[in-house]
């Protein structure tokens, strides 16, 4: 039950990166999900899903003007959410996204640890040192601290989820996504022993891998199917009252998994076709 008065959000971003408003933390009857990468893609559908569900929202993202817009949409049709621009490459940042969740809503119930950067089909020898710095951060660096500062909380008042957006990636390494591919590897090794070391101790933790994706990180991709970014918005809703260890989506990607894990060499024909 969503309690009968709520109070207005504002509508565009100040110019600190997020609105200046106070919620009392008992105030909130709906649950609080803070949302990385929210300004497109899986993360814009999966905001969209939790406000259609009833949560409030904390949404971070780099596109203030995207964000802000998105904010406004959910706001109009009557979730809360709260905008608050993040260069998640950036440790003061993303310190500093935590802190303002907390402050503004008193609590965090469920983080999405959504936000990534792909390597854009680009060859491991012509990447960019300061490409890769950003690739790392944004990739593992932010979800690890991200999590680190929300989940004595969440273990403290022993409820909470959390949701790992991982990828096909970090279990079938891609060529032309080498240092993307050992991020993902990356994040989903963190998710795992998270998750084993909070098992029953009230947090959910879930490691959600899409395949191919009908996003901006996939465009040049004109081989293989795609799905669009609804499906996997309603995959991480689900996993935060239904927790599993790993979700592949869509589902049949598993055997993919499996035949590159059983026969290397069958995995190796399969992608250099599909890089052509």
């Amino acid at each position: 039950m969503v309690a009968a008065a709520q109070p207005p959000l504002p509508r565009s971003l100040n110019n600190e990166g997020y609105h200046t408003h106070s919620f009392e933390p008992h105030s909130l009857v709906r649950p609080i999900a803070l949302v990385t990468g929210a300004s497109r893609g899986i993360g814009a559908a999966t905001a969209r899903e939790l406000g259609r569900r009833g949560y409030a929202l904390v949404l971070a993202a780099r596109s203030a003007d995207e964000l802000g817009a998105l904010a406004a949409e959910l706001n109009r049709g009557g979730a809360l959410a709260l905008a608050v621009r993040t260069d998640m490459s950036r440790t003061n940042e993303v310190e500093r996204l935590a802190r303002i969740a907390l402050a503004q809503f008193g609590r965090v119930d469920v983080l999405v640890n959504n936000a990534g950067v792909g390597g854009h089909g680009r060859s491991f020898a012509r990447m960019a040192p300061e490409d890769m710095q950003r690739m790392l951060a944004v990739n593992f660096t932010a979800p690890m601290l991200l999590t680190r500062a929300l989940l004595p909380p969440m273990l403290e008042r022993r409820s909470g989820a959390i949701v790992f957006v991982g990828s096909l990636a970090g279990r079938v390494a891609l060529p032309g996504s080498a240092l993307y591919s050992a991020t993902k590897h990356g994040l989903r090794g963190l998710a795992q022993s998270v998750r084993r070391e909070v098992k029953g101790r009230g947090v959910r933790v879930t490691l959600v891998a899409p395949g191919f994706i009908d996003t901006a990180m996939t465009r040049d991709l004109r081989h293989v199917p795609k799905i669009g970014t609804e499906p996997v918005a309603r995959v991480i809703a689900d996993a935060i009252d239904r927790p599993q260890r790993e979700i592949f989506v869509p589902a049949y990607y598993r055997i993919g998994v499996l035949l590159d894990a059983l026969a290397p060499w069958l995995g190796d024909a399969v992608l250099r076709l599909i890089r052509r």
